[in-house]
């Protein structure tokens, strides 16, 4: 399994790369990152919080017993959430724009004699067609692989059949360190067979800032997507936000 992450790390960067090398091409020439699109970044990111906190108030009484406990910590965040967003309004972050996949996930990749084939570029299918043509940062096709990952790890301990809530719980902190490993060796491939490129912002506080911006963002539309079709799988996108948001620092772990 690393293995095959690491080969996926590398075709995504060659897929970014590729992206970005037609500057001659205006629908594929990459653009800088501005502070406006930080703000559009964070003011996006905000409404979607409140959608999240709206649909969690309008939904509790449908809550299963594992998202009770993770939606009331949300709930008692709230102000802190808000306020680590609002922060990053007009934040700087260098790095350019590029085309995107704009569906990246496990289901998006076919592999095949030891290799990764990246599928389905017609990007997210509820979007419109011109929000998915939009450049945008690469982070956010790498921020959707990595929460596909975590999330198809916690929908297997979850859903694993002969376990009792004891040793479900004593298994879940095992698995969540393995989809990590999976992770780190997604992006680390990545990051190295992207080598030196302006795709990416040069200072690593910058790039780490950029990439838990769109998980976050990730993480809250899982939450929307379950609470408003399943809620009985909530507790997975609620738990992962509170993790992304402790790591970030906005709340305590």
């Amino acid at each position: 399994m690393l293995q095959r992450m690491r080969q996926i790390g590398r075709r995504t960067a060659e897929l970014h790369l590729a992206f970005a090398s037609h500057a001659d091409i205006p629908a594929f020439a990459p653009e800088p990152i501005t502070v406006n699109d930080s703000a559009c970044w964070a003011d996006a990111l905000l409404a979607r919080t409140r959608a999240v906190f709206d649909l969690l108030n309008r939904h509790r009484n449908e809550l299963a017993e594992p998202a009770v406990q993770t939606a009331q910590k949300l709930f008692d965040n709230h102000d802190a959430v808000v306020r680590h967003i609002e922060a990053g309004w007009n934040t700087p972050f260098d790095g350019v724009k590029i085309r995107q996949h704009g569906d990246f996930r496990l289901g998006q990749v076919l592999i095949a004699k030891d290799d990764a084939f990246i599928l389905g570029f017609e990007g997210g299918p509820r979007r419109p067609l011109e929000e998915r043509r939009r450049k945008d940062a690469p982070a956010r096709d790498i921020a959707g692989f990595i929460r596909s990952i975590d999330y198809a790890a916690a929908a297997a301990t979850d859903r694993a059949p002969n376990l009792n809530p004891e040793q479900r719980a004593a298994l879940a902190p095992r698995i969540h360190a393995w989809s990590e490993r999976l992770a780190a060796a997604f992006l680390g491939s990545y990051r190295e067979t992207l080598g030196p490129t302006a795709l990416w912002p040069a200072e690593e506080g910058q790039t780490r800032a950029l990439l838990d911006l769109f998980l976050l963002d990730k993480a809250l539309s899982e939450v929307e997507h379950e609470l408003t079709t399943r809620p009985s799988w909530a507790h997975i996108p609620i738990e992962a936000t509170l993790r992304i948001l402790a790591r970030c620092g906005a709340i305590g772990s």
